[in-house]
């Protein structure tokens, strides 16, 4: 019996290793790639991507690559909780699985075996048929109900590493509701899919700034503020409400708020960094390569316009003119053009990035190494 199963784990080896193997090959030969948007980027920094990721080396040298990261449990980075990995994610759900599965393993050996056997021993009797109507209504698929008619899946489209999934997942275990996240990157492409027949979506997460336009463009509820008792907007600083409210009517409160800033993995970076003028400078010397900064212009461009010592809010057009120039001569240098950047620093891909605060504390929380610095010329609240 021992050899029997011994010679089916081996043989199952092969089986697998042709499954993957499969699997690479079909998804790595398929027209595009994975840094293919609906935006095209750079070929500068696609390149700089492809190195870092080495996805120029030979096919048969990624796949190795791939093998190896697979016998030491690296699965890569997850798309749904951009913030994690996957093995993470595993990691962090496995004692309850393990909990849940051996609780249910107990009591289906328990009950099924023991019931199973008194059944078989008396079979056509009353014992037989009660275990089997028992039984049957359990193999009946049943549909699911969630609390108060809210229907079984919530759409919220918001930024990424916004939330923590602990809170998404209470929420679910509370109503009943699926959460089914979309992340963007910026403002513009969340309007873009809206203006283009996005349909479906129940919550979304705008920038204080916008909200407005989403009410002029008529694609915005008002709030039930009846249905959110927690929440007083006079407890709260207008600034940081007021864009909430369109004509005396409430639209959007606010989650939170933050600075704009950026940050350094000092495992890498061996300067003092303290200023924005600092940050691009070496951004185009010592670190090329290693810098993200956010596909978002608001920001991009406002801290440009910091380098010079400018106003982030400036619309002077000489001055918009230096900070183009100032981006044009440091785009060859990055690593890429993302808000979606907390996975490249934890990989060590990259050592810099603009970054809210909220990323800076995770980031910091995570690799004490990663310190958030707000720029010594100011930045954006």
């Amino acid at each position: 019996m021992l050899a029997y199963a011994v010679k089916r784990l081996l043989s199952a080896f092969p089986t697998m290793l042709l499954i993957v193997a499969i699997s690479f090959f079909m998804i790595r030969l398929a027209p595009g790639g994975p840094f293919d948007r609906e935006r095209a980027i750079p070929p500068e920094i696609e390149a700089n991507l492809n190195r870092v990721y080495h996805l120029d080396d030979p096919l048969w040298l990624q796949f190795m690559s791939y093998l190896g990261n697979l016998a030491h449990g690296d699965f890569g980075p997850s798309f749904q909780y951009r913030d994690f990995t996957v093995t993470e994610l595993i990691w962090g759900g496995f004692p309850v699985s393990l909990r849940i599965g051996s609780l249910a393993m107990l009591l289906a050996f328990v009950l099924g075996v023991g019931l199973g056997t008194s059944a078989a021993l008396r079979c056509n009797t009353w014992v037989d048929y009660a275990v089997m109507a028992g039984a049957m209504p359990g193999l009946l698929p049943r549909q699911a109900l969630a609390l108060g008619g809210l229907g079984d899946t919530l759409v919220f489209s918001t930024w990424p590493n916004y939330h923590d999934p602990a809170n998404l997942a209470r929420f679910t275990e509370l109503t009943g509701v699926d959460v089914l996240v979309n992340v963007f990157g910026s403002n513009e492409e969340m309007l873009a899919k809206l203006q283009a027949g996005g349909a479906g979506w129940d919550v979304f997460v705008p920038t204080n700034y916008t909200i407005s336009t989403y009410v002029e463009l008529g694609i915005s509820e008002a709030l039930d503020m009846s249905k959110i008792p927690n929440f007083d907007s006079s407890t709260n600083e207008a600034r940081f409400t007021a864009e909430g409210s369109v004509g005396g009517v409430m639209y959007a409160a606010p989650k939170n708020w933050g600075t704009t800033g950026y940050v350094v993995n000092t495992a890498n970076v061996t300067h003092d960094m303290t200023t924005w003028k600092q940050f691009w400078d070496l951004t185009m010397s010592d670190y090329s390569g290693r810098t993200i900064v956010h596909d978002y212009q608001l920001t991009t461009i406002g801290n440009a316009l910091k380098y010079f010592g400018y106003s982030f809010n400036s619309v002077d057009p000489k001055e918009l003119g230096d900070a183009e120039d100032l981006l044009i001569r440091s785009k060859p240098h990055l690593f890429a053009i993302t808000s979606d950047y907390q996975p490249a620093m934890r990989s060590g891909d990259a050592w810099l990035t603009v970054a809210w605060t909220g990323d800076g504390v995770q980031l910091h929380r995570d690799i004490p190494s990663i310190i958030y610095v707000l720029g010594k010329e100011g930045g954006e609240l």
